[in-house]
């Protein structure tokens, strides 16, 4: 006589939201400042000429990183579970 079959357990509502997807988003913002100035003397028997040169550079760069992850293996990383 074979043994009775194992019932099944319907998928609680959580878990099934958790199928859903998740999007982490991550924005960094650098901005580098680069000020040179250079000052120079030109002495002669009847003139002296002083010329400063001021040169601003200025970078901007910001960088988006989206990554999507099923929620239940998020919900794993946060739980302590690893999985991401």
């Amino acid at each position: 006589m074979p043994p009775p079959p194992t019932p099944t357990t319907p998928t609680p509502p959580a878990a099934a939201a958790s199928a859903t997807a998740t999007a982490i988003t991550t924005t960094t913002t650098t901005t580098t400042t680069t000020t040179t100035t250079t000052t120079t003397t030109t002495t002669t028997t009847t003139t002296t000429t002083t010329t400063t040169t001021t040169t601003t550079t200025t970078t901007t760069t910001t960088t988006t990183t989206t990554v999507v992850v099923a929620a239940a293996a998020a919900a794993a990383a946060v739980a302590g579970g690893g999985g991401v």
